[in-house]
């Protein structure tokens, strides 16, 4: 009869796969009752569902193979307990699948949640299942700010998952964050006619973005003695080498290896130091095919205005290099990711000089035009536009155009050099002359 009632109450769950299942390793010694009365100390060490045996180890240390029928009904009932456990920790009877999901991504940052699902083959129901599981953020630091990590996590009660039944559950969104702060910086520019001009910039810098890591499951399933089995499973298996469990869920800390991004303020300087060595024939030989290279490198470690107008006229003055398009393109990048007219007012300078075999004055209108539309008609590049109207033989927009800009420059408090290099060119477009006079 027992026998009868041990097949009936494993039938179908286990195939005949030449695999035993190893035990919990956990268990301690329990006392079994065999169907004669007999008593023995022992544990279960792992179950052969080809064999349909028990392998028991008793209090002596001695283990043997056991049919499962010989033990009484309340025994019965933990073997099964305990088989169901040892199932729920095999892969390929308990399947665990995480899937990342992005919410759409903004300048501030992206949502993100996990979707889990669970696949019970284990050939029995699985009862008051709970998950707790642990995100691992790293807060990666941009120009000055260390790198640090969080770790947010819950508990999602999955209940009851029936046998041969996936389930699905969710992960409580989770902000992953893109922090700037504004920096204001000294920029200052020499331009064709030999004054450099200097002023306060304020520009948007990235000092943190977040990227997940992983995330970390403990899923507690069948109970033996009263003890939840807890199955854990990490994404990518290696995190746990990675962290540790953090039981409440905080803001961690650990020691990161310097990245380039940590160091991008050097790396770029130093780059630019060796643009420009290249370019000039500074210690080096000139060589502005490897100088427009790096020029390029700094720019995408670092997008500063002053880097893209040097690429711009490393296109537009170098013979073997020189490649309008190029320039406009890069003219155009700075218009549509920074809303400036740099790049514009460095071409409008190139075609409006007249001692420019390439000058035009008709190009020259036309980006000149551009870049104060972008800068707000600053007294700086209504002075550009100054020139280029006199290249284009528009002499009386030329003056109109300068006295604005000589006017604007005073209230801007500009030197008494900038100022009488305003006026000079004033002087030139009145008397029908254009910049530089011939």
């Amino acid at each position: 009869m027992k026998q009868i009632l041990w097949a009936g109450l494993f039938a179908g769950i286990f195939t005949s796969a030449l695999m035993a299942y190893s035990g919990q390793g956990q268990e301690t010694f329990r006392i079994f009752t065999a169907t004669d009365g007999r008593v023995i100390e022992a544990k279960i060490v792992s179950w052969n569902p080809t064999s349909r045996k028990l392998q028991i180890e008793r209090n002596t240390g001695r283990k043997v193979w056991v049919k499962p029928d010989i033990f009484s009904e309340e025994d019965l009932t933990y073997i099964k307990t305990w088989i169901s456990a040892n199932q729920f920790q095999s892969n390929a009877k308990f399947r665990i699948k995480a899937d990342k999901v992005k919410g759409k991504s903004t300048d501030s940052g992206r949502d993100i949640h996990y979707d889990l699902s669970f696949d019970n083959r284990t050939g029995m129901p699985l009862e008051n299942v709970k998950v707790d599981y642990r995100l691992y953020i790293d807060e990666s630091g941009h120009n000055g700010r260390k790198d640090t990590e969080r770790c947010v996590g819950g508990q999602i009660n999955a209940e009851d998952i029936p046998e041969g039944k996936r389930i699905k559950v969710s992960t409580t969104e989770e902000r992953l964050n893109k922090i700037y702060k504004q920096v204001a910086y000294t920029e200052s520019e020499t331009d064709i006619y030999g004054y450099t001009r200097t002023w306060t910039a304020y520009e948007n810098k990235k000092v943190q973005e977040d990227r997940v890591q992983g995330i970390w499951l403990r899923i507690s399933g069948p109970s033996i003695d009263g003890k939840p089995v807890v199955r854990e499973f990490c994404d990518p298996s290696d995190l746990n080498k990675k962290f540790s469990w953090v039981e409440h869920p905080k803001t961690v800390s650990r020691a990161r290896t310097p990245s380039t991004t940590t160091t991008g303020n050097s790396a770029t300087k130093s780059l630019l130091t060796q643009a420009w060595n290249y370019l000039k024939g500074k210690g080096v030989k000139k060589d502005p095919t490897k100088a427009l290279a790096l020029y390029e490198q700094a720019y995408g470690m670092d997008a500063n205005k002053s880097t893209a107008v040097k690429i711009i006229n490393i296109y537009l003055r170098e013979s073997g290099l020189r490649n309008e398009a190029e320039a406009e393109l890069w003219s155009k990048q700075l218009e549509d990711q920074q809303q400036s007219g740099w790049g514009y007012n460095a071409m409008a300078l190139y075609f409006a000089n007249a001692r420019n075999k390439n000058s035009d004055g008709e190009k020259a209108v036309k980006f000149a035009l551009l870049a104060a539309d972008l800068e707000n008609d600053a007294a700086w590049i209504l002075d550009t536009l100054a020139c280029a109207y006199a290249r284009n033989e528009q002499f009386d927009l030329a003056i109109k155009t300068q006295e604005k800009a000589y006017k604007k420059a005073r209230s801007g408090n500009e030197s008494d050099k900038r100022l009488k290099g305003y006026q000079d060119r004033l002087d030139l477009f009145k008397q029908g002359l254009s910049w530089p006079q011939q």
